[in-house]
């Protein structure tokens, strides 16, 4: 067999095998066929093996052929050992072959896959991951760029491209996503970094914030971190944006007692949904406004009127429009108070707001020492959490108290069921114009849903049948 012939079906076999080839795979019959194909008719002897040519050429690594001679295989340790003696030490699979790609195809490694299975047979010092190659095992990529890093001027800002150019072997990508660790780097409001270390810091400021999130947390079972300043520690960074200076400083100074979730601050290991801890919140009150209310909730990101007055409900008593106060302050005497109520109710479903007088009412007295007068959303509350006779529904719980009142042994499914009883209790027409006017007049609901209306007529309907 001629040297010009073997030549010719190595390239072949590189051809079409170039990302090596299954052991269990390998037929003579392919090759020729592929050879006959290429050379215009041209075939290779009957007498010639391909299979022990192919194992003779190539090296063999996971149960699989890689068509490169040990020539060939030579000239790309030289390389490789070229390129870690240039002071490189971490090179990824991809980059080498893109910056040495005419070469590599010549020794016939065409691919990236076929250059990291050569290396992985090489028995030599360097280690060899799916990835990437090193100079041992022990080599890291943070460690290479921190390395990098600390080789320029100290308290500048650099690049992602800046440490590229110096780990040209390295993927840009690769880079950044280190970087991206805002423990160890911190990005410029122009998308430089900087060693998070050598940032500067007012301690006395961070420690004055610090012991005020402390005395929130003790107060309010949470702390607010966004409306945090940092004013002096800005000054001595001013390449830093406000929220990447307060993401180091919780990283740096304060995570070791805080849970952070976003904005808001919790012990580690507490309960850290916004209404959960807005119910914290006023479970440490003993008095609370609706204004305090609604700005700890806004500070919180909670918009939903609903989950605000639900969640002062959970352990306080409205005892006016503007005032929630702690329920274990409040008495009732229960009794007495049902029984004033029975005359508006007298078994039916009536609206929240028909109770128009309370000279009946028995007073509710606050173990502080005084009593507190009697109005609606003292009534609201009286039903949602006392009465024994009665109870209060509604849609949603807002500061217009629209809602019915009905005897506790009537069960309802919904709002919807109870609106749609009512509307039959009353023999108010099926249609959505008079069921509107009846049940926005009456403080049943707060206005016109013709989707709402629809499905109160669908269930009255349906009570009508039941009867």
């Amino acid at each position: 067999m001629s040297d010009r012939m073997l030549k010719k079906i190595l390239v072949v076999i590189s051809e079409n095998f170039s990302n090596g080839v299954r052991a269990d795979f390998i037929t003579d019959t392919q090759i020729r066929r592929a050879y006959k194909l290429r050379y215009g008719g041209e075939e290779i002897p009957a007498s010639f093996s391909v299979t022990n040519f192919i194992k003779k050429v190539s090296f063999y690594y996971g149960g699989k052929y890689y068509f490169v001679t040990a020539l060939n295989r030579g000239r790309v340790f030289r390389l490789v050992d070229k390129v870690f003696n240039a002071g490189n030490m971490i090179v990824y699979y991809d980059e080498f072959f893109s910056h040495y790609r005419g070469k590599l195809t010549d020794w016939h490694v065409k691919t990236p896959s076929v250059l990291g299975a050569l290396l992985r047979t090489n028995d030599s010092q360097y280690y060899f991951s799916d990835k990437y190659f090193a100079v041992n095992k022990f080599v890291r990529l943070g460690d290479v760029i921190e390395y990098k890093v600390r080789s320029l001027p100290a308290g500048v800002p650099f690049t992602v491209e800046q440490i590229h150019e110096q780990l040209s072997y390295v993927p840009a990508t690769e880079v950044e996503q280190v970087l991206s660790n805002p423990r160890k780097y911190t990005k410029t409001i122009d998308g430089k970094y900087l060693l998070t270390e050598q940032l500067a810091f007012d301690l006395s400021e961070i420690n004055e914030i610090r012991r005020g999130l402390l005395s929130d947390l003790k107060n309010d079972g949470h702390a607010i971190f966004n409306v945090q300043d940092f004013p002096n520690t800005l000054v001595l960074n001013p390449e830093f944006s406000e929220a990447t200076i307060r993401g180091v400083v919780f990283d740096r100074f304060l995570s070791k007692e805080f849970s952070r979730h976003g904005n808001i601050l919790t012990a580690h290991g507490a309960a850290a949904g916004s209404s959960n801890l807005l119910k914290k919140f006023c479970s440490l009150r003993d008095e609370l406004t609706l204004n305090e209310l609604n700005d700890r909730a806004k500070k919180l990101g909670i918009l939903r009127q609903t989950t605000v007055i639900d969640a002062a409900f959970d352990s306080m008593i409205r005892v006016s429009k503007n005032i929630f106060v702690k329920d274990k302050f409040i008495r009732f005497q229960t009794s007495a108070i049902d029984e004033a109520l029975t005359p508006f109710v007298q078994g039916r479903i009536i609206a929240l707001r028909d109770v128009t007088s309370f000279d009946e009412f028995e007073p509710a007295k606050d173990t502080r020492g005084f009593e507190w007068e009697w109005n609606i959303y003292l009534l609201e509350s009286y039903l949602r959490k006392v009465s024994r006779k009665y109870k209060f529904h509604t849609s949603k719980a807002t500061n217009l108290v629209n809602g019915a009142i009905c005897p506790r042994d009537k069960i309802f499914l919904n709002y919807v069921d109870l609106m749609s009883a009512v509307v039959m209790q009353e023999n108010i027409p099926l249609d959505t114009n008079s069921i509107d006017a009846f049940l926005i007049e009456r403080n049943f609901r707060r206005s016109r849903v013709e989707r709402l209306s629809t499905s109160i007529i669908e269930r009255a309907h349906v009570m009508s049948l039941a009867i």
